[in-house]
């Protein structure tokens, strides 16, 4: 009984970090922006820094979750669908980096052909209030 009871404890001590909501900063200024993933997410996504030019951007929108599918093969990341989405998906001209949870609404950084991404799709509380402050500072 006491190790199915220690398997369990080490099974809850794994997963519980994957209930965390996103914990994602992103910095806009004229000349792109900067998405940081912290604590765990910099580790499920290999990522702990990401600048995109702005001139790699081709627009930027909160699109929900229903409408869109993180599709290729995980290089790297992690994926649980329904629970995590975190990584770099796809390779070449379809690469994708997501952080999302459960999030019903996801805001999309478009890039152009030839970017090292063609799309960022990131959850924050507030989409829309990122969204705002990122298409201010991009148009100044």
């Amino acid at each position: 009984m006491g190790s199915a009871f220690a398997g369990a404890v080490a099974v809850a001590v794994l997963l519980a970090p994957l209930l965390l909501p996103v914990h994602l900063r992103m910095t806009a200024t004229e000349q792109g922006l900067t998405i940081e993933p912290r604590g765990f997410d910099a580790v499920w996504t290999l990522r702990w820094r990401i600048v995109v030019p702005a001139d790699q951007i081709t627009s930027i929108r909160v699109v929900p979750r229903s409408e869109l599918r993180v599709r290729g093969l995980r290089l790297p990341g992690v994926c649980i669908p329904g629970l995590i989405i975190a990584g770099s998906f796809g390779a070449g001209q379809h690469r994708t980096l997501a952080d999302i949870r459960r999030g019903e609404e996801l805001l999309v950084v478009y890039c152009r052909t030839g970017s090292p991404y063609r799309a960022f799709v990131l959850e924050f509380p507030d989409p829309h209030a990122v969204l705002g402050r990122a298409q201010a500072a991009l148009r100044r």
